[in-house]
């Protein structure tokens, strides 16, 4: 795929030993952040059709790579923010169910067979003191949001921006 530059042209330099044609910027800057790691100034050469030396020269200029690190980092922090919401509306539904399964263990007029919810009651309790931040005999709530964050940062790391925006969209329920 070729882009357009500012001055009409395709990016490359005239074969004729004509005057270099200037490429757009912020379309390469853009071209690099939607490569997947690790990115190259190469590739972004390849794609305009300029030299490398020339893409990295702009590039330190511009700072990319501290833009790309800035880029990535807001997009972790969104994710996980989005992640803490959805992880609070799921604890908040087993929290229901508990109460709702005490209920009928304890109260004879519900629809639900009482011994169901007796037997349910264990797994759900359980869930409930995770969310609640206590000790099980298996796991620790911090424990979970440990990992839950590391995945989401290495996730983050191999996607290009589009797959990135999708994915964040995803976890916010199409809300992002």
């Amino acid at each position: 795929m070729t882009h357009t530059t500012s001055n009409g042209t395709n990016g490359k330099r005239p074969r004729n030993g004509g005057p270099r044609s200037r490429i757009d910027w912020p379309a390469a800057f853009a071209h690099y952040l939607e490569l997947p790691p690790p990115r190259t100034y190469r590739a972004v050469a390849e794609h305009f059709g300029v030299s490398d030396t020339a893409v990295r020269q702009h590039a330190r200029a511009e700072g990319w790579d501290e833009k790309v690190a800035a880029l990535e980092a807001q997009a972790a922090q969104k994710l996980e923010r989005q992640a803490v919401r959805t992880l609070e509306q799921r604890m908040a539904d087993t929290i229901r169910v508990a109460d709702r399964l005490r209920h009928v263990a304890l109260h004879e007029d519900s629809e639900i067979d009482p011994a169901v919810a007796v037997r349910s009651l264990p797994r759900y309790v359980h869930l409930e003191l995770l969310h609640a931040g206590e000790a099980t005999d298996r796991v620790e709530y911090a424990e979970v949001e440990r990992a839950l964050s590391g995945l989401v940062e290495r996730a983050l790391r191999h996607m290009g921006a589009e797959e990135r925006q999708a994915f964040l969209n995803d976890l916010a329920g199409g809300q992002a």
